[in-house]
């Protein structure tokens, strides 16, 4: 995604942003995970990348996916709070040399 997103642009770019047609269902819209628990596998691991539904889910990933298509970023962080908001900010903005918020 360009690091500018011209006018009119910005709802095409929100629209596929994180998007991609489920293999199962044929759905092309991803169905909200609230809050769910995740399949482990045989030894335990959890390979998908997904533990537990309110710390990091599916739905959580297209819309920091958005968000940084978006704001033309590489990454989002979407957090629970203001607090954790403003944590991130301070955390990132003095994290020394070469930190970039």
């Amino acid at each position: 995604v360009d690091s500018k997103v011209a006018m009119g642009e910005l709802e095409t770019v929100l629209a596929k942003a994180g998007c991609k047609v489920d293999e199962s269902t044929g759905a092309v819209t991803a169905p909200i995970h609230l809050a769910t628990t995740f399949e482990r596998d045989t030894d335990l691991q959890f390979s998908r990348g997904y533990v537990y539904g309110r710390v990091k889910n599916p739905t959580r990933d297209m819309f920091e996916q958005a968000m940084a298509a978006a704001e033309g970023g590489s990454e989002a962080a979407a957090v629970s709070s203001g607090v954790t908001a403003a944590t991130l900010v301070f955390q990132a903005a003095l994290g020394g040399k070469g930190a970039h918020v």
